[in-house]
């Protein structure tokens, strides 16, 4: 369950989702590849401390990094479906 404090921290980062997708769309071109990344750097922002979240000056700066990374990190798990997906339609 989420408190309140945390809803209210989190709600400072959902206005940049327009933004963050354009931007996804740079690198990604699938819209369900743009949504995955999406929702993985909103669970990655639940994740942190109280602590984490002191530090964070920028969130926008903070958010887009978060999703740039989450991109980085789904890729090689997006490449292998394609080569097992591949493997099964020949």
């Amino acid at each position: 369950m989420v408190d309140d404090s945390t809803r209210e921290w989190f709600r400072r980062f959902l206005r940049y989702e327009p933004e963050v997708r354009l931007y996804l769309r740079r690198f990604l071109t699938e819209p369900a590849d743009i949504s995955d990344v999406v929702q993985e750097s909103y669970a990655r922002l639940l994740l942190l401390s109280e602590t984490q979240r002191e530090r964070i000056r920028s969130p926008s700066a903070f958010m887009f990094t978060t999703a740039r990374n989450a991109a980085i990190d789904l890729l090689p798990i997006w490449r292998s479906e394609e080569r097992r997906v591949g493997k099964e339609c020949r």
